[in-house]
């Protein structure tokens, strides 16, 4: 499967400074990005759990604590959650306050996943006129082709195929996060369809922090070796064409293409002539 990314003019700052920029989930176009349906399936063994967390983690109290209020302190909860007959009425007590819960984490999951991960979108099509219209500058831009072979997908556990469905995704919170990360990082909207996407999921951790036309981003460093072509739009000038090429004489990018996209002279589609570097 052949890999493409659009860019408006600034991709030849992916080209110069060999990056990508990371989007996290709160800053992406459509608000249903990593926003599941959060229900817990098994209410008892939840509950218990989540009694088990608090005490071993004095700060998640005060998230409840408005819903418990005769629990004040730590040392409440630790006496109501000894084992025996007042740990099954604490149980008791929680369990029917969790979905009220999973509604507010629901709420909160794209932020919280926002602080640490951020995504990079992918696509099989290189050749569609409304992408290049929204995400190439109405045709002023740039698509940059990525070798599908190249290690930073085949070696990245978490680079996966968008799966569209109308279904939201479903995230019980006694599943592991990393279950829940790739689950959302799939599902989208079937009007999303023709993006023919694929993603990188990426913790920010590994990221660069840089400043881009006035605004902070997160950039991925990348290997000279992923890229294999870049294709101007059919409204891209000169000067953006001079630009590309001046980056493409950086001897690690000797083996990339150099293509501009032109009109069918009776279809409705895009052919790519080669251009000289």
């Amino acid at each position: 499967m052949a890999l493409f990314r659009y860019f408006d003019r600034n991709g030849c700052l992916t080209l110069e400074n060999l990056n990508l920029k990371v989007t996290p989930p709160n800053d992406f176009d459509d608000p249903f990005e990593f926003s599941p349906v959060v229900k817990t399936q098994d209410l008892r063994a939840s509950a218990e759990k989540r009694i088990d967390a608090l005490l071993a983690t004095p700060s998640f109290l005060p998230k409840v604590k408005a819903r418990f209020p005769h629990i004040a302190t730590l040392k409440d909860m630790q006496a109501l959650a000894a084992p025996g007959k007042q740990k099954d009425a604490l149980i008791d007590m929680m369990a029917p306050e969790l979905p009220a819960l999973d509604l507010d984490f629901q709420k909160e999951v794209q932020d919280i996943l926002s602080r640490t991960l951020g995504v990079i979108c992918f696509t099989s099509e290189p050749k569609n006129p409304l992408m290049w219209a929204l995400y190439a500058d109405k045709h002023k831009g740039m698509v940059i082709e990525f070798d599908p072979a190249h290690r930073l997908f085949n070696a990245n556990p978490e680079f996966i195929k968008v799966d569209y469905s109308p279904n939201r995704a479903t995230y019980d919170p006694g599943d592991s996060q990393h279950n829940m990360v790739e689950a959302l990082a799939k599902r989208k909207s079937p009007q999303w369809t023709y993006q023919k996407e694929s993603r990188l999921i990426v913790e920010l951790r590994n990221t660069t922090t840089a400043n881009v036309n006035g605004k902070t981003v997160q950039l991925l460093p990348i290997e000279a070796a992923a890229i294999k072509a870049v294709t101007l739009g059919v409204r891209a000038d000169s000067a953006l064409e001079t630009e590309v090429r001046s980056a493409l004489k950086n001897p690690d990018l000797k083996h990339v293409t150099f293509h501009r996209m032109t009109m069918s002279p009776d279809l409705f589609e895009f052919v790519p002539i080669d251009l000289v570097v």
